[in-house]
């Protein structure tokens, strides 16, 4: 698989807009393709600056929102960068007093459309930020430390590496059987197996 590369068509700003800065009772409304050109500078534009977008973004969730989510209101929001052959923003939460369900999915050609509104002050039950990032797939892993009943040493396939509000997860399939979300402290990921 090749790695994703994130392209944006907006113009390079010298700083991250951080939320702090601004005044009570102060908005900021800004495109997602200029945070991420913030975010990006002279850098990468591949797995690492989707991450790194990602944990800015968790670290200050509570000051951040979607402004198109003003109109199409939905609770319990998951906002996750998707990295397979493309990044893709999905976003997935339930309409508020409805039992239904919804998700978005927002390609990176059309972050230049969907904009963010940063504020001082903080909001209730802010969205959690993840990424999933396929790169990974195939890959072996050993668990460095014992985990959920299996010894250390134990060996499986990596499925996907998973950031959650901050934490990093990979999603295995062990050869032991059971799919499970390993934190990163407990295991190594190697080279990727024979077919």
């Amino acid at each position: 698989m090749k790695d994703v590369h994130i392209e944006t068509e907006t113009q390079n700003r010298p700083e991250v807009t951080d939320p702090n800065r601004l005044s009570a009772n102060e908005e900021l409304t800004l495109p997602l393709s200029v945070l991420v050109d913030q975010l990006a500078g002279s850098g990468p534009r591949d797995q690492s600056l989707v991450v790194r977008l990602a944990f800015w973004w968790a670290e200050r969730r509570s000051q951040i929102r979607l402004k198109f989510l003003d109109e199409y209101p939905l609770e319990s929001v998951i906002i996750t960068f998707r990295m397979e052959h493309e990044v893709q923003m999905v976003v997935t939460g339930q309409l508020k007093n409805a039992p239904i369900d919804s998700t978005l999915h927002i390609h990176e050609r059309d972050f230049p459309h969907v904009h963010l509104v940063l504020s001082h002050e903080h909001q209730e039950n802010p969205a959690s930020i993840a990424t999933l990032d396929y790169s990974v797939r195939g890959r072996e892993y050993v668990l460095a430390l014992p985990y959920e009943g299996m010894e250390r040493g134990s060996v499986g396939e990596a499925i996907c590496l998973m950031t959650v509000d901050g934490a990093v997860l990979l999603r295995v399939r062990s050869d032991e059987g059971p799919i499970m979300q390993l934190p990163e402290d407990v295991f190594e990921l190697g080279p990727p197996r024979d077919l």
